[in-house]
């Protein structure tokens, strides 16, 4: 009996020990192993804007944060992601916390139940939390929000954030990838609903954010490129992206170290087609002869340099925006914050070394820009350009003479010779990421009449309205160039944006065959974008180089660019070869060879090269410009605006469209992009300064390097001219052809047209106006203006005299008051003079005096009776009796009620014609503005 109960009990519990496991069911599927984050080896980090909302106003798709390198920790409540310690691993430094994520620890065991252990799986509680072995994160509980993460503006203080979540089935966790998308969602706030920035916008949008961790890579395996140091004569030379690495020296002292970004030079690198990617456009970079895969890999291997690159299609596996993977991506869908082009790379932040990157170009408004220029085709066959024509005028030359100056380039070696002295006259900023200051500007004149002339805004509401916008926009851009940081943004350096600047010429072009058209522009922008991926800089003196080698024997003046990474019109970029352009080719080789291949070398002349922060004050610098002279920049820089025009200022069919703040900077950019000539004809290539500088390269003789010099310099002068001729021109343009008001529909109010009050406002400032920038960073922080040109360069005078007189007597066509703002600019300018040396010589040129009847009748022995509703020129008089006219031979005299307002016509002649034109109100003012400037009167007083 005893036997057959224990036979029964042991069979009992033998099924128990062959009962399955009852595993514990984990519903979220967030349950994440310790082991796989505390890893040895540190973890490469980035996030990527993967899909934003279809309105919305920031975020595009592929916008990517800066690398970073790190490892995971845990703590009783929180995952962080901790910066690798370079320094000091073991002092008292507190860890530099990355980002950081809400978690809560978990283990798993099986319940024990009557102290016997069963075969169902549940919550291990017994143990304390630095012993369990997995945990459940939060990833919605950043400690650092997705808009920290990226080195320029995302968003900004117009939106709130209302919540995230973590995108389902886009969490990965493995020893080699660690990821998840969040899906943030933002609401406009109420008080910027009315603003016209938003009014294209949703009121709420979700972006979505890819969180990517990847193992470092081996860094044993990478040859880093280091430079010489922040002086590296090769920084000037070519274009490239870099890595500074801060560490310390043996006294402790800090040390940067600069490593070259690029691609491991002995292997292939694999880039992905997005999944979708239209097969229409695949052919650009997998085509076997002109693909942009094609071109690079045949230019390295012409030269026997190992680096290759492939493009592979998606097989589902690649997700955009994963660290690991490269992608070309082109999107299709309206996006109202997206470029043109972006091409970002993620490059080791210890080294340099690119592992991964990605191009996104988007075609949705390539076939609409394309029928606006075809519309513009047709207003310019009918309409000629009044600007031009008073342009024309003015400087007593047909367009096609505006650039003869630039002839000289032809003769000998002069075009060689000018190559090497231009990167002799382009300067840096002052100051650097590594010492250096705030970047000095002033553009105070329009502050200065708003301040101290409230009687003048009071009485003029429409034209002060318009005033306080321009000041508005002067405030911010003044704002944004005071930072370096501004012209190092990576938002600008890797991004190319489709603005109207880029239309300039394409009212010239055939547009017949617009597949072509396209074709060319987006052959272009990938490779342009692909250029970044590889490491290359923004090269924006490619024009000038191309268009000094077509000056030259047998060389292209077709040819628009030395380089594909430069900005041009989208008509200089139509016709271009499908290929990487000489300079690129050079940046290139000489990268990925260590720098033993540099064709340069080869050339009688080196590569010119600026970029983005070189763009701010050297004129010649610039984007979509072409040219290479002074005189021919100006002369495209005037073309591009006049040819935008019925692009840029009317609404062709756009369901949304409000300028306003945009408009006002656009203007602004077009007319200080021409001022900066002011500047650079007063600090840059003198015959003295040429003289000088060639001593360096003894390219010619003593008789042909004066030649060459004068030549330059008269150059120089055209521009100067053309700068000046164009501001009078757009000043004086006619509201027949272009109205300076908008133009509303009358049916349903909105705007159709918009006027060009902000280019006359603009123009007018930056002629007459008195603004301090650099250039040359050792030359000093003076104002430039036109007073100071016709001061310093007499050769300028009569040029100068001649356009101020005209403006300043009429201002043309705009709202009252205008020509009023235009000799208040000249009065405050001239004020600067004054108050630094106290010449009064430019201030006398406006002066008014102001008589009553008594004391006219006394000082000119002329009756009031004598004059006339019109000016009366008095040639006999006792100067014995006017110490303000000694010397002169004929003062103006013009009656204005019950006084008398007087100027000499050789002493004062600006005002002197102002009175002559019978113009009375616009005597008095000049007479109160003098005696506000010179004597601090606040009203006009009579003697």
């Amino acid at each position: 009996m005893n036997i057959r109960f224990i036979l029964i009990i042991l069979v009992m519990v033998s099924c128990v020990k062959k009962r399955p496991v009852e595993k514990f069911l984990d519903f979220d599927g967030d349950r994440w192993e310790k082991s796989t984050f505390l890893t040895e080896r540190p973890w490469l980090y980035r996030v990527t804007v993967v899909k934003n909302g279809l309105n919305s106003k920031f975020g595009f798709v592929g916008m990517q944060s800066t690398p970073r390198l790190g490892f995971f920790d845990v703590t009783q409540s929180q995952l962080r992601f901790v910066e690798v310690k370079t320094n000091y691993a073991d002092g008292p430094n507190t860890d530099k916390v990355i980002n950081a994520w809400d978690i809560s620890h978990t283990d798993i065991h099986r319940k024990v139940v009557d102290g016997r252990t069963s075969n169902v799986e549940t919550e291990n509680d017994t143990i304390p939390w630095y012993e369990k072995k997995f945990f459940k994160a939060d990833f919605t509980s950043a400690e650092v929000k997705e808009r920290a993460n990226f080195p320029f503006e995302l968003e900004d203080d117009c939106w709130d954030k209302l919540s995230t979540k973590v995108v389902d089935g886009e969490q990965e966790v493995t020893s080699q990838h660690i990821s998840f998308v969040l899906a943030v969602n933002y609401q406009l706030k109420e008080r910027c609903i009315d603003q016209v920035a938003y009014n294209t916008t949703d009121f709420n949008l979700t972006i979505h954010y890819r969180y990517s961790f990847m193992p470092e890579p081996d860094v044993a395996a990478y040859p880093p490129y280091v430079y010489t140091g922040e002086n590296d004569p090769l920084m000037e030379k070519y274009g490239y992206f870099n890595t500074t690495v801060m560490t310390y020296d043996a006294n402790n002292r800090p040390k940067n170290t600069f490593y070259m970004n690029r691609w491991n030079p002995d292997k292939t690198h694999t880039f992905y087609f997005t999944e979708n990617f239209p097969e229409e456009y695949k052919w650009i970079y997998n085509d076997p002869e002109v693909g942009v895969f094609a071109r690079t890999n045949k230019l390295f291997e012409g030269k026997g340099v190992p680096t290759r690159f492939e493009i592979k299609d998606n097989d589902g596996s690649q997700k955009f925006g994963d660290i690991r993977y490269s992608f070309i991506h082109f999107v299709n869908e309206p996006d109202l914050s997206a470029p043109l082009g972006y091409g970002p790379s993620t490059a080791h932040p210890r080294t340099g070394e690119i592992i991964s990157a990605h191009s996104v170009i988007w075609t949705n408004d390539l076939k609409w820009y394309v029928q606006r220029v075809r519309d513009a085709q047709k207003n310019k066959a009918t309409l000629r350009s009044s600007v031009l024509a008073e342009l024309s005028k003015t400087i007593g030359q047909t367009e096609d003479q505006w650039s003869a100056t630039s002839s000289f380039l032809k003769e000998g070696n002069f075009a060689e010779t000018y190559r090497y002295l231009i990167p002799e006259f382009t300067f840096e900023l002052p100051g650097t990421g590594f010492a250096g200051r705030e970047v000095p500007m002033e553009f105070d004149t329009l502050d200065k009449i708003m301040k101290n002339q409230p009687g003048f805004v009071d009485a003029n509401r429409e034209l002060a309205q318009q005033l306080t916008r321009s000041q508005a926009t002067l405030q911010k851009i003044s704002e944004q160039y005071r930072t370096r940081e501004y012209y190092n943004d990576p938002g600008l350096s890797t991004r190319y944006d489709l603005t109207e600047n880029q239309l300039a010429g394409l009212a010239d072009v055939d547009l017949s065959n617009e597949k072509k058209i396209i074709d060319d522009i987006l052959y272009r922008v990938a490779i342009h974008e692909f250029g970044h991926n590889l490491n290359l800089r923004h090269n924006f003196y490619g024009t000038v180089g191309a268009k000094i080698d077509g000056h030259k024997e047998g060389g292209d003046p077709n040819k628009a660019s030395s380089s594909v990474m430069d900005y041009l019109t989208l008509q200089d970029e139509l016709g271009q070869v499908y290929d990487w352009e000489i300079y690129d080719q050079a940046a290139l080789l000489y990268a990925y060879s260590n720098g033993k291949l540099d064709i340069a070398k080869d050339r009688a002349a080196p590569f010119l090269f600026c970029t983005d922060h070189h763009t701010a004050f050297n004129p010649m610098c610039n984007r979509f410009d072409s040219g290479a002279t002074p005189s021919e920049i100006v002369k495209n820089q005037i073309l591009a605006y006049d040819d935008a025009y019925w692009i840029r200022n009317f609404r062709y069919g756009r369901s949304y469209w409000n300028p306003g703040e945009s408009y006002g900077g656009s203007m602004f950019q077009t007319m200080f992009n021409l001022k900066k000539m002011m500047r650079f004809y007063e600090q840059a290539f003198s015959t003295a300064d040429v003289r000088d500088k060639l001593r360096k390269f003894p390219l010619m003789d003593a008789a042909s390097t004066t030649r060459f010099g004068t030549a330059v310099r008269t150059d120089m002068q055209q521009a100067v001219k053309l700068v000046l001729s164009f501001y009078k021109s757009v000043i004086k343009q006619s509201s027949f052809d272009r109205s300076f008001t908008d133009v509303y529909e009358k049916s349903t109010g909105a705007l159709v047209q918009q006027g060009i009050s902000s280019d006359k406002i603009f123009a007018s400032l930056f002629m007459m106006g008195d603004d301090a920038f650099p250039l040359d960073p050792n030359r000093g922080f003076t104002p430039v203006s036109i007073l100071s040109l016709r001061s310093n360069f007499p050769e300028l005078k009569p040029f100068v005299d001649a356009n101020i007189s005209d403006i300043f007597i009429e201002g043309g066509d705009m709202y009252a008051g205008f020509t009023d703002i235009i000799r208040s600019f000249y009065a405050f300018t001239a004020a600067s003079t004054y108050e630094v040396s106290s010449d009064l010589t430019d201030l006398q040129q406006m002066r008014v005096n102001c008589y009553t009847l008594g004391t006219f009748l006394t000082r000119f022995n002329v009756p009031a009776t004598n004059l006339t509703d019109s000016a009366t020129e008095i040639t006999q008089f006792n100067q014995a009796t006017n110490p303000d006219y000694q010397g002169e031979l004929s003062v103006v005299a013009l009656k204005v009620g019950d006084i008398v307002l007087t100027a000499g016509k050789t002493l004062n002649p600006m005002s002197a014609k102002v009175l002559l034109a019978n113009d009375k109100p616009g005597g008095r003012y000049l007479s109160s503005l003098y005696q506000r400037i010179v004597y601090g009167r606040p009203s006009l007083t009579c003697e």
